[in-house]
Parts: structure tokens; sequence; C-alpha cells
């Protein structure tokens, strides 16, 4: 039985073959002196100016499209004050499980979007049941209230005319 092989394929092999002789005439244009160009009658072609001029305008318009790109995405950006950095109108926000006692052992909770608040809870609140900290961990990392009064010390032993 024959099969039909898809017309897509044919046309990626003939831009396969149009771009490698167009890199060839493009490297025999460039390479070339005009006499053995004219001898293989080959006498209307551009400037050899443009060989090199081409090629680094293309690489300059890139260098610009990608810093352009980046320009433009920085201004499109929400500043880190905007509410809008938080959540947006297609956020799926997190929502309480009440009947927890009716999930199994492996119940994979939705990928949701955690409210602001819950977030700094579980950084910088020490809440039983959500904190990351094993238990019976002698250190608590919070390094600052331990030293806080030591530091509150050290303030007074200083002179006033620093």
């Amino acid at each position: 039985m024959l099969t039909k092989t898809p017309t897509y394929e044919y046309y990626g092999f003939v831009l396969y073959l149009v771009s490698g002789i167009t890199y060839a005439m493009y490297l025999g244009w460039a390479y070339l002196p005009k006499e053995i160009l004219d001898s293989m009658g080959i006498t209307y072609y551009p400037s050899k100016y443009w060989s090199l001029a081409l090629p680094i305008w293309l690489f300059v318009l890139i260098i610009y499209l990608y810093v352009a790109f980046f320009a433009y995405n920085l201004y499109n950006t929400a500043p880190f004050d905007s509410f809008q950095t938080i959540t947006d109108e297609h956020a799926n926000a997190f929502q309480t499980m009440n009947s927890a006692s009716s999930l199994t052992d492996d119940f994979v909770p939705d990928l949701m979007d955690i409210p602001i608040g819950m977030v700094n809870a579980c950084l910088f609140q020490h809440i039983e049941g959500i904190s990351d900290e094993e238990e019976g961990d002698e250190d608590d990392g919070s390094y600052f209230d331990d030293n806080l009064s030591d530091w509150d010390d050290s303030v007074d032993d200083q002179p006033a005319d620093l």
C-alpha cells in the first residue's frame, strides 16, 4: 500500500535546497573577485559593500529587537507596590478545606494561588501546623529576638557625640 507523503515535507525540502543555493550564491558574490564573476557571465550584482553591510544590519536589528522587547516588557510590568503584582482576575484563589476529615492519604489539592497573608503567616509567624521546622529543633531561627536585648544595651554604652 502506498502512503501519501504530506506536502509540508516537500515544502521543507525545497526550502532546504533554496536556502543552501542562496547561501552558496551569497558566498560566491562576497568572496569571488569581479573578474571571475564577469568570466562566469555574472555582470549584474550589487556592490560588495552590501555583502558586509546586510549581515551587520541584520545583527544590529536582532540586538535592537532583544533590547526593545525587554524594555517594552519592563514598561508594561506593574510596579512592586501595585495590587496587580499580588493577584489579578485570572487568579485561582486558595479556599480553606473545611472537610479535611473526609480526605484520603493520597489526596493532592488543586493548583491554587496562595493569598499573600497566608504566605506572610507561614514565613514570618510561628503558627502551629504550618511551620516547616522540625520538632525538637533547638534553634528556631529567631536571631533578632534573642539578641535584641544585647543590642539595646550596647547602644546605651556608646558616647552621645557620635
